[in-house]
């Protein structure tokens, strides 16, 4: 089980089986936080104290790298109920 968001801010979720059930929408708007969080990291924009708590900032990112892969999955299966096959046409 991946579960780190420790750096995340603005988000309770600690794991990205958190999100199994969440909508399509839902799903694209806990990927594009990630997506900042990581963009972040990657300009070298995380705050000197964040480099002081454990886990530290690199060892998040990498974490948030494998956060996003599973949340992706998700976004497909979601994708592919609401969308392709209709499962969820009341929503």
């Amino acid at each position: 089980m991946i579960s780190f968001r420790t750096s995340c801010k603005t988000h309770s979720a600690s794991s990205p089986e958190e999100h199994k059930g969440d909508t399509f929408d839902k799903l694209l708007k806990e990927r594009d936080s990630l997506i900042r969080e990581i963009r972040a990291f990657e300009k070298k924009k995380i705050p000197a104290e964040q480099w002081m708590m454990y886990p530290k900032p690199d060892v998040i990112y990498q974490m948030n790298l494998q956060y996003l892969s599973v949340l992706c999955d998700y976004i497909a299966e979601r994708y592919n109920a609401e969308f392709v096959s209709g499962e969820y046409d009341d929503m």
